[in-house]
């Protein structure tokens, strides 16, 4: 398992980052996206994200 286990549910957006072999900031800007609506990586380098609803 890429990221550990933690009682409180929570990681960080640099355990995150790493975890999906991504950018600090292609997370942190999946994370304002979030905030509003549900989204999916569609794959590759890029960083691309697809809003599902």
């Amino acid at each position: 398992m890429l990221l550990e286990r933690q009682e409180n549910h929570s990681i960080s957006r640099a355990a995150l980052a790493k975890a999906l072999g991504r950018s600090g900031r292609q997370v942190r800007n999946a994370i304002d996206v979030l905030r509003d609506k549900r989204i999916r990586s569609n794959g590759g380098d890029l960083g691309e994200w697809d809003i599902i609803g």
